[in-house]
């Protein structure tokens, strides 16, 4: 496996988040994920366990390979069509 960039997983997970239109306190509820955790995961200063971004990926509707891949051609599932080429490894 590639060495996996955080930062990359904490703004795909702000991704889904921004695309669910779910709020940080809204995926912090539903998920369980104390809030400063779920802060601390998307600004890529904190290292989700396989745990953590597996309860995120059901709650998305997006794969755990979504998060850690390195390759932008994995895209969200359910949002293909909304997102550019390039978008996940953007924002």
């Amino acid at each position: 496996m590639d060495q996996v960039d955080w930062r990359l997983v904490g703004r795909r997970i702000r991704l889904t988040r921004w695309m669910s239109g779910t709020s940080q306190e809204e995926l912090s509820a539903a998920t369980g994920i104390s809030l400063t955790a779920l802060r601390a995961y998307e600004a890529g200063m904190a290292k989700p366990s396989a745990d953590v971004l597996s309860t995120l990926a059901d709650e998305q509707s997006v794969t755990i390979d979504f998060y850690v891949s390195s390759d932008d051609a994995i895209q969200p599932d359910a949002t293909n069509a909304r997102l550019p080429a390039n978008a996940a490894g953007s924002i």
